[in-house]
């Protein structure tokens, strides 16, 4: 029977993260990525232009690392709070569903990455969420929700 260090597993899936990383989003030990946010077709026809960014920084301290996701929107309807949730696939294959650190467990703030805000009366928006556990690979777009029905209005992929 093999037995192996759950440790040493550990550390090898988060040094692959970083070794499958562009060299051109590793910065200060920590790979950075970012982008735009995307109106979907309902988004287009409920709010019109929706613009916005975000960052995620996936860093190694420690045993597990971290993850710090950070977001930014405009052109929303104001006073109102978006649901937002870090998604496993990209924006131009729909998003996919949630992204979890433990797939299969729990739908909530710690075992997802979520970034759920409320407008001001200017529409607009952000929030950042901290998580103590590095964000793998599959951690791949942000998902902004309509408030009524959670109509994906808003896609960011992160490249």
């Amino acid at each position: 029977m093999k037995v192996t260090n759950s440790k040493v597993v550990k550390c090898a899936a988060i040094a692959a993260v970083f070794v499958l990383a562009p060299m051109s989003a590793i910065a200060g030990g920590a790979i950075v990525s970012s982008g735009k946010a995307m109106a979907t077709n309902v988004g287009v026809e409920r709010y019109g232009k929706i613009k916005g960014h975000a960052h995620m920084i996936r860093k190694l301290p420690g045993e597990t690392g971290i993850t710090d996701v950070s977001l930014r929107v405009k052109g929303l309807f104001p006073n109102q709070t978006y649901p937002v949730h870090v998604h496993n696939a990209s924006c131009k294959t729909g998003g996919g569903g949630h992204y979890q650190n433990e797939v299969g467990g729990a739908v909530d703030d710690i075992n997802e990455i979520w970034l759920t805000f409320t407008t001001n009366s200017m529409g607009k928006g952000s929030n950042k969420a901290d998580h103590g556990h590095l964000a793998r690979e599959d951690a791949r777009s942000i998902i902004i929700h309509d408030y009524t029905d959670k109509a994906r209005i808003a896609c960011i992929d992160l490249n």
